[in-house]
């Protein structure tokens, strides 16, 4: 059930002040998105922009190690071509501020009908600073211990989820659902905005057995597709700072957590990071194979 994610790019805003600020280069990024079957044409286009920017962002400013690379192989009239998604917003040493003019965009289909969009984009950018706080986070399949840390997935596994930090803070989570986005962290249970976290503990998230009471009741999950192999990402936002997740609503199935859209979702995430330059990031690339 849950829709691929080739790339995601959190796009970091800055007001007029900061795109002053020192040190601030514009520069130009390209990116070709190849979509899934469910991709409605903006959210084609708008993942292709922002591929493009993280391409413009890791060009000027270099690459961290990646956190996991997921292939997909694609079978059409050209053949069978192999298309990795290596790089997302926490692998880049730079941030984007702006588009500088509008993104360029070319669409095509594929035998299939699969939307082919092309992106060329001049951007404003600068480097990360230092100021993100580091934390431990690590996706578990079918377990609660580190020799269950996996992001590959067969339908009906149970996704967990470890974590610790240096600092006292506050944590949420994310899951990107096609043109939606799925709230984790806080639980549904929860009558609060916040995750609060203690430096020093190890939490397990979304386990019945591990459960932390402060917290609320906990949301068991399970990976489900009838798909031959989808693809996800997972969004884990860690601050010393006080913040708030961001407006959401409650799903008509009740089993599913509460979600809000997509571009509701990178408006939410670019004012916190913005205004919260301490905020960390991890973005894993989740893989669903079907029975």
């Amino acid at each position: 059930m849950i829709k691929a994610l080739i790339i995601t790019l959190a796009m970091i805003l800055s007001g007029v002040g900061a795109a002053q600020a020192q040190n601030v280069v514009t520069i130009n990024g390209e990116a070709t998105y190849y979509g899934e079957s469910d991709d409605s044409p903006a959210m084609a286009r708008q993942k292709a922009l922002e591929a493009a920017r993280i391409n413009a962002l890791a060009r000027e400013f270099g690459t961290v190690i990646s956190q996991t690379t997921v292939q997909r192989d694609v079978a059409d009239r050209s053949g069978e071509q192999t298309f990795f998604s290596s790089l997302s917003a926490s692998e880049v040493n730079g941030e984007w501020i702006a588009d500088d003019g509008d993104p360029q965009f070319t669409t095509e289909l594929d035998s299939d009908g699969h939307y082919i969009v092309r992106c060329k984009v001049r951007i404003k950018a600068r480097a990360l600073s230092n100021l993100a706080a580091d934390f431990n986070a690590t996706v578990l399949r079918n377990g609660t211990t580190p020799r269950h840390a996996d992001t590959d997935f067969r339908s009906g596994d149970d996704l967990f989820l470890s974590f610790s930090a240096p600092a006292d803070g506050f944590l949420t989570v994310y899951l990107t659902v096609g043109d939606d986005v799925m709230t984790l962290l806080p639980y549904s249970s929860s009558t609060s905005g916040r995750v609060p976290v203690r430096h020093g503990r190890e939490y397990v998230f979304f386990s019945a057995d591990k459960a932390d009471k402060n917290l609320g009741v906990p949301d068991e999950l399970t990976m489900v597709t009838d798909k031959a192999i989808e693809h996800n990402r997972l969004y884990v936002l860690f601050s010393p700072n006080e913040f708030t997740k961001a407006i959401d609503h409650a799903s008509a199935d009740t089993s599913l957590p509460r979600s809000l859209t997509y571009s509701d979702f990178v408006r939410w995430l670019s004012k916190v990071r913005r205004t919260d330059r301490k905020m960390g990031m991890k973005v894993f690339n989740l893989v669903i194979h079907g029975n």
